[in-house]
């Protein structure tokens, strides 16, 4: 079996880079279209369990399936965007500006407030579960804060 179109080549390619990821998440950030999904599952490229699509022995990252949202709802509009590593898990580039995305979960607030801090990032985004984490974090840089589920934009 090989790769017949760029599209599949491109959602493969997304799939690698990070591990897993939703329908939704592969139709809004990579252009999948169903075709392309299930020639992929059908070549074994790609292994669907419960509602994610897998690039081989991947398992869920939860925390990077969160980050996965938040670069769902800006979808096609991305110039580009990569994996990276701790304090983030994406970093992207929109509007002629580097975005750097992270998840805070309750209990690791100061850690991640400290990592952030530290790091080169100019602007971040942080994604959190209730807008209670946000109170307990202290971030001294430029930082949009989300929450994933609804996803909504924290003013």
């Amino acid at each position: 079996m090989y790769i017949k179109s760029k599209k599949e080549e491109h959602v493969l390619g997304f799939i690698k880079e990070f591990g897993m990821a939703s329908l939704k998440q592969l139709i809004c950030i990579a252009g999948a279209t169903p075709k392309v999904i299930n020639a992929l599952l059908h070549k074994k490229y790609i292994k669907k369990q419960d509602a994610l699509y897998y690039y081989r022995k991947t398992e869920k990252d939860e925390k990077l399936f969160k980050c996965l949202e938040v670069l769902k709802h800006f979808g096609q509009k991305t110039d580009w965007y990569r994996r990276v590593k701790f304090p983030f898990y994406i970093i992207m580039f929109m509007n002629e500006k580097v975005f750097h995305i992270t998840y805070v979960q309750e209990t690791s607030e100061a850690l991640m407030s400290a990592a952030i801090n530290a790091s080169d990032a100019e602007r971040v985004i942080v994604a959190v579960d209730n807008s209670e984490i946000i109170k307990k974090l202290h971030i001294s840089k430029p930082v949009k804060y989300c929450t994933i589920n609804p996803f909504k934009f924290i003013e």
